[in-house]
């Protein structure tokens, strides 16, 4: 599991039901606590430490599916192209790629990967090199986004969540935010809600992970990615916070 903060730096400790999610068409985010934040260390070093932490590059490694918008969703929280994206539902990404910025006043680092199930004679090989990402992101993610695709879902999507649990393990849920792209594909009456409660296995996915999930869409103006990115945004720092600004160590994949 991951490992508690030395006693020389300040631990934060919220709420266990505190969240973060996004809904379509929502202009921020819920995030609650009733209990103070919490320090074991002494008054005098608290704000220079939790600056420090604040501070800190956030670690974000995406993973999902063959074409299901990872690069391009790393793109626009970057707000530039830096990762090469595709139009052809084929393999684009076949190593894990990196890149840093400054994404609304917070440096980040953004690890893509190949597609899970992407190319079947080359499973074990994209099974090795997903699972290199913990590495990247030493000493450990802060936040996974798991990719889906908004629209019809099919079984090579659901597939792609339960190896998703076979690489990692159960406990990285506790890291994880389902960024659901193509949100201009949404119905005008229909909420994201509604389309989950249609598609069992997904939704009990979305259930186990705290029903933290977010919508995107890549091909947005200038404007409404903004928004996006801003919710998005809002989602990953109060996950952050929820675990104690603590990060995802690869314990259960070695």
């Amino acid at each position: 599991m991951p490992q508690k903060l030395e006693k020389s730096l300040p631990y934060l400790s919220l709420q266990e039901d505190t969240c973060s999610f996004v809904k379509h068409g929502a202009k921020g985010d819920k995030f609650t606590s009733k209990k103070p934040v919490e320090f074991e260390t002494k008054p005098d070093s608290v704000r220079t430490n939790a600056r420090q932490f604040l501070d800190e590059q956030t670690r974000i490694v995406l993973v999902g599916k063959t074409g299901v918008g990872k690069s391009s969703t790393a793109n626009t929280l970057l707000g530039h192209s830096c990762f090469r994206t595709s139009d052809c539902p084929k393999l684009v990404t076949e190593k894990c790629m990196q890149a840093t910025g400054t994404v609304l006043q917070k440096s980040v680092l953004l690890i893509d990967t190949p597609g899970i199930c992407g190319i079947n004679e080359k499973k074990q090989e994209i099974e090795l090199e997903i699972k290199r990402s913990i590495q990247l992101a030493a000493p450990g993610p802060h936040i996974v986004l798991f990719i889906i695709e908004y629209g019809r879902i099919r079984q090579d999507d659901l597939d792609s969540i339960s190896t998703f649990l076979k690489y990692f393990g159960e406990k990285l849920k506790q890291f994880l935010i389902i960024v659901f792209t193509h949100a201009d594909n949404m119905k005008k009456d229909q909420t994201i809600e509604q389309w989950l409660r249609d598609i069992s296995e997904l939704n009990g996915f979305v259930n186990e992970c705290g029903r933290r999930f977010c919508l995107i869409n890549n091909d947005a103006n200038a404007r409404d990615k903004e928004q996006y990115v801003l919710c998005l945004m809002n989602a990953i720092e109060a996950l952050k916070l929820k675990n104690g600004l603590l990060h995802y160590t690869d314990y259960a994949i070695k």
